[in-house]
């Protein structure tokens, strides 16, 4: 897997990159950071490698500090995703209730809710 980016150096004098990626299973990285693709002049100077450890969706991120040539890996695993989807069923029975929870006749009078959804009576 290659992964190439623009460095972002506005801020902090690092080189950044970050992309979401999705995995099936615990899964290993390797992946070497070179200047102006440059393969000869790499570092660290053997690919660096970095682990999923488990099936999902992670912000992956690489960064690298030009002046001490530190390269570092960072998988985060992603809460805004949706897993599931939950059909709730709704009491279609007629009941009426007030927003206390109380129930009540077709006579009484503002707001109820009726089969789940709300009315002014």
């Amino acid at each position: 897997m290659t992964l190439v980016d623009d460095p972002n150096s506005d801020y902090d004098g690092l080189y950044t990159l970050e992309r979401n990626f999705t995995a099936e299973a615990s899964t290993d990285f390797e992946f070497k950071v070179v200047q102006d693709h440059a393969w000869g002049v790499a570092y660290p100077a053997s690919n660096a490698t970095g682990n999923i450890p488990n099936a999902g969706t992670y912000k992956v991120v690489i960064s690298y500090d030009p002046t001490s040539h530190a390269v570092e890996f960072h998988a985060t695993a992603n809460a805004d995703g949706i897993d599931a989807v939950k059909t709730v069923t709704v009491n279609t029975d007629n009941r009426i209730f007030n927003l206390a929870g109380q129930q009540v006749t077709k006579a009484y009078k503002g707001v109820v809710v009726k089969n789940g959804k709300t009315y002014i009576q």
